[in-house]
């Protein structure tokens, strides 16, 4: 692994934490969020589960009781701080003590980021969670094929998962071109039809089998009004919502 993929690691993760720990209970409207590309971070089911429990509709389907929405605010609370003083941290390192500590860093972001999603599980009912995962399903679409646990239920093959790596691989190439587009329009058309491409080579990785139980992952659809979820592409930074 190079060294600045490694950087790009550790701040994949901890924007990962920062997207579990995305929470203002209903006390007025998020506003931020990032998108992610097939394979990115916000592919994986378990990396929305803090912004999705925002949603008072998800709350509502979860049928989450005041006590439930106490312990997992305070879960989150906890990972919003986390991940703001490993950004910090890192900012106010030189680039010969950045170097030293993005190992350590990286290892730590992961474990924070590992111990929030437990967390979160561990707060939730079995029947809760398993509503909870399938929501995430739902909402990733595609992306979520990026997730191990999800590769592992749809029993995929190595060589599938190296498909999957390969259109990953295409679209972020694709990704950085797009950059020196400067019509906004044009971008964005050029997007859409990017995005389409590659749920269609994704999709058609799977057997008809595996398509048919990815379906079935997502569960019962449930539509969340845009109002409740940060919306793709907006900057996340001074308007990001403070937990209450």
């Amino acid at each position: 692994m190079t060294r600045s993929f490694r950087f790009v690691s550790i701040a994949a993760i901890s924007l990962a934490i920062a997207a579990l720990a995305t929470t203002t209970w209903a006390q007025g409207q998020p506003r931020g969020g990032r998108g992610g590309g097939f394979g990115g971070m916000g592919g994986s089911p378990s990396a929305q589960y803090g912004m999705l429990l925002n949603a008072p509709t998800v709350q509502k389907e979860l049928n989450l009781t005041d006590d439930e929405k106490t312990a997992i605010k305070g879960i989150l609370d906890k990972a919003r701080t986390a991940a703001r003083e490993a950004r910090s941290g890192m900012q106010n390192l030189s680039q010969e003590e950045r170097q030293a500590k993005r190992g350590e860093m990286g290892k730590k972001m992961q474990a924070q980021m590992e111990e929030t999603t437990k967390a979160i599980e561990a707060a939730l009912t079995p029947s809760q969670l398993e509503r909870l995962k399938e929501i995430a399903i739902q909402r990733a679409g595609t992306r979520a094929l990026g997730d191990k646990g999800v590769q592992t239920a749809l029993g995929m093959t190595d060589e599938q998962k190296e498909k999957l790596t390969k259109i990953r691989q295409d679209n972020a190439t694709k990704m950085r071109e797009l950059r020196d587009e400067t019509d906004q329009a044009v971008r964005r058309e050029k997007m859409q039809a990017m995005q389409k491409e590659t749920e269609a080579a994704v999709t058609a990785v799977l057997t008809d089998d595996q398509k048919a139980k990815f379906e079935k992952m997502k569960g019962a659809k449930i539509e969340i009004p845009a109002g409740e979820l940060p919306q793709p592409g907006a900057r996340r930074g001074r308007g990001a919502p403070k937990t209450t």
